[in-house]
């Protein structure tokens, strides 16, 4: 499990873009604490379509194709 604080900017209520970082990543998903990505989010009925664009270390990369592969 991860956490994620989003930020974004006044605008319309069922749609938005912003700023989030990634902390309290549970272990080994730790790796990804503090890395920042760009989301854009799109509100349907009861239901929130996200896309999450971030920009991981190379470190980070590793360790998650590691896991990837067990």
């Amino acid at each position: 499990m991860i956490y994620a604080k989003g930020v974004r900017k006044k605008g319309v209520d069922d749609a938005g873009v912003g700023k989030a970082i990634l902390f309290s990543g549970e272990n080994p998903l730790n790796v990804l604490n503090d890395v920042n990505c760009n989301y854009a989010i799109k509100f349907f009925k009861d239901n929130a379509f996200a896309k999450w664009l971030c920009y991981l270390p190379k470190n980070s990369i590793s360790i998650l194709q590691k896991l990837e592969q067990k």
